[in-house]
């Protein structure tokens, strides 16, 4: 039952409802109630349910997580709810659960985990959920016992999944679940494409780099030492052969030495008499 008291004609709610009651018009925005498919209340601090009517009649999922819930007594009416959250609170005992059975009598998927159920003796009441075919109570106090599972399994033939696991004991992905694996797989795919791109430009930008740098080469204006250089190996090569015509000479005798001075002296003179006469 909802925790109140009157003022006169006023009722006053605890701090923590109006706080909840708040968060239910925040999710609200313009839409109407009877608008709504889905509400998602996380992190408020509220030991029982406000703010949600029988005018959401067109809500089919309600999560309600980590917001210190010990009763689910202001839950209304809600046929038309097929998943119901109530994970990470503090309920206990069977009657939240017979509570849930008589307003939500539709519910397919029922998480209850992390709350301080003991005996599985608590889930009894869900046996009027003909069309529960998933429960959650992992790290539930009760799931510490040895054969809850197999009890469970045994109270409630047409459930289908139990603490995300099916009866031959292999692990069920529910399709949000999937859709979350799958759009982080694609994100960390594109990333990495984005890096294997960035590799390859820094490798050809380092690439093309290392070709236009010479190691040797400098960027100081070509010298004429190469000029002087050539110069001096000209000079060289005079120099060697006039000294190796004063030898030869030197090896013969006197007199063929003075015929051949005389015969070098007669070239000369015609090499100039034929320079001169190439002027005229």
């Amino acid at each position: 039952m909802r925790s109140a008291f009157s003022l006169g004609a006023q009722v006053i709610l605890p701090h923590s409802l109006i706080i909840m009651e708040k968060a239910v018009l925040e999710a609200l925005g313009d839409q109407k109630p009877e608008e709504l498919p889905d509400l998602v209340l996380h992190g408020i601090n509220s030991a029982d349910i406000s703010g949600i009517t029988e005018s959401f009649t067109q809500l089919k999922k309600l999560e309600i997580v980590n917001c210190a819930l010990k009763s689910v007594s202001g839950l209304p009416s809600l046929p038309s709810i097929k998943t119901l959250m109530l994970g990470d609170n503090n309920l206990k005992g069977k009657e939240p659960v017979e509570h849930i059975v008589s307003v939500c009598p539709h519910i397919e998927i029922l998480s209850l985990v992390g709350n301080k159920f003991e005996s599985v003796d608590d889930m009894i009441p869900l046996e009027g959920l003909k069309g529960l075919t998933s429960l959650d109570l992992f790290n539930c106090p009760l799931t510490e016992f040895n054969g809850y599972r197999e009890k469970l399994w045994s109270l409630l033939p047409k459930l289908n999944v139990l603490d995300g696991y099916d009866r031959e004991g292999k692990e069920v992905v529910d399709d949000e679940e999937e859709e979350e694996e799958e759009e982080e797989e694609e994100e960390e795919e594109e990333s990495g494409d984005d890096d294997i791109g960035l590799d390859y430009l820094q490798r050809e930008i380092i690439s093309d780099d290392e070709d236009e740098y010479d190691p040797n080469a400098t960027n100081s204006p070509p010298s004429d030492d190469h000029d002087f250089d050539e110069e001096e190996e000209e000079d060289g090569r005079k120099e060697l052969g006039e000294s190796s015509k004063r030898k030869s000479i030197e090896d013969i005798g006197p007199s063929t030495k003075r015929a051949k001075l005389e015969e070098e002296e007669e070239d000369g003179l015609e090499d100039g008499v034929g320079a001169g006469g190439g002027e005229d």
